[in-house]
């Protein structure tokens, strides 16, 4: 009888101090995965921030292309709807020789985002559709790069003809007629308006996602 008490009290003890141990380690499980969840979520937040001044950057670069299209979209416009010995020379755009001056080679900034893919992070954000729309957004400036690249390419071309014409002497009543007479409807413009408009979403939901995360 002796023997069983000391038996159970000896069980008993063990019991205990497992369930001292087993505390112990949930409460350092714990508090590491707490701490570990903290700091991503602060990495959300840094990645977060940087991508925002990022595709502010770009929607500006957008904006302001969109509007340097549209000026030459609407001057093409208006040689369409004239015939081109009837155009007034205060409408006709004088364009300053070399022509290749007029050309606009746009680079967008991407570094934030690609720093963002590559560190792991992307993995970690729980909502999907944000995330979806940080890739179309990105995707989406691939494309108007695209577009914005063949429109130039396309007048630099035409200047190029223009200018050798001009430097042989020949008179050119209006430069680069037959480009902006063709690509009026190019819709490089449309291309960066979208875009920009895209952004500004994406934007929006990243300064909203990151209301819900700590502070740096």
């Amino acid at each position: 009888m002796n023997k069983s008490k000391e038996t159970i009290q000896i069980i008993l003890k063990y019991l205990r101090e497992l369930s001292i141990i087993v505390a112990g380690v949930s409460i350092t499980v714990g508090v590491g995965l707490w701490v570990n969840s903290n700091n991503n979520a602060k990495d959300q937040k840094q990645y977060f921030d940087a991508i925002i001044l990022e595709l502010n950057e770009n929607i500006l670069i957008l904006d302001e292309q969109a509007m340097f299209l549209e000026d030459w979209d609407r001057y093409g416009k208006y040689l369409r709807r004239h015939d081109k010995n009837s155009l007034h020379a205060d409408s006709i755009r004088g364009i300053d020789y070399p022509l290749l001056g007029s050309i606009h080679n746009v680079v967008f900034h991407t570094s934030a985002f690609e720093m963002y893919k590559g560190s792991g992070s992307m993995r970690l954000l729980s909502d999907k559709e944000l995330l979806q729309s940080l890739w179309k957004a990105y995707k989406g400036l691939e494309l108007v790069k695209i577009s914005l690249d063949t429109y130039n390419q396309l007048k630099k071309e035409e200047a190029m003809k223009a200018n050798q014409l001009f430097l042989a002497g020949v008179h050119i009543p209006v430069p680069l007629y037959d480009f902006f007479y063709s690509y009026a409807n190019f819709g490089a413009a449309q291309s960066c308006r979208s875009s920009s408009v895209h952004l500004k979403e994406v934007v929006t939901k990243l300064e909203m996602n990151n209301k819900g995360n700590p502070k740096k």
